[in-house]
Order: structure tokens, then sequence, then C-alpha cells
């Protein structure tokens, strides 16, 4: 199995204890509120399009997440990497060009 070879343990959580799906069960709650209700899609490109358009263009591009302080996905990793990006220069030893010994 291609888990075993890998190392891979799959997150299978306890009755009772759904915290590791909470994202995604969110997730697909707000994609069927939002998308699939309401809508009949006649081919199945249609759906696909139609998905991938709510996700990578409304979802992740302009929909405000509450679990990312209300900004979108885009938005909130362009943000965390500028930190990283900031604590990286003001680290000294990422300013040191060469060690002459």
């Amino acid at each position: 199995m291609l888990r075993s070879e890998y190392g891979v343990e799959c997150s299978m959580s306890r009755k009772g204890h759904c915290w590791d799906n909470a994202v995604a069960e969110s997730f697909f709650a707000t994609l069927k509120t939002e998308l699939v209700h309401g809508e009949d899609w006649h081919t199945r490109d249609e759906a696909r399009a139609a998905l991938f358009e709510y996700i990578e263009v409304w979802y992740n591009r302009v929909r405000w997440q509450s679990t990312l302080a209300y900004k979108s996905p885009v938005h909130y990793e362009l943000e965390q990497m500028q930190k990283v990006k900031a604590a990286y220069t003001r680290c000294p030893l990422n300013r040191v060009k060469s060690i002459s010994l």
C-alpha cells in the first residue's frame, strides 16, 4: 500500500472528535450554499468550469475567510510571505556576505 511505502499515516479522528475535518467541512458547506444549491448544469464540463471559477477566482482571491482574519486566502498568504521575508532580512546571520578566517 502506498501509505506504508512512504510512511504516511491517515488522520482519522475518533468518534466525537471532529476537529480534524472542521475546515474541510466548513468549505464544503460554503461551496454547497454559495455555488451548488439552485444550479442545474447540463454537462460535467459546465459544472467543472463553475467549480474552478468559484474556487480559483472567487473563494481564493476575493472571498474573505473568518479563519484568516477576514482576508482572502491569497491576501493572507502574501501577508505571511512578507512577514517571513521581513523576519529573514532582520536576522543578523542573513546579512553576512562572507566570513573570512
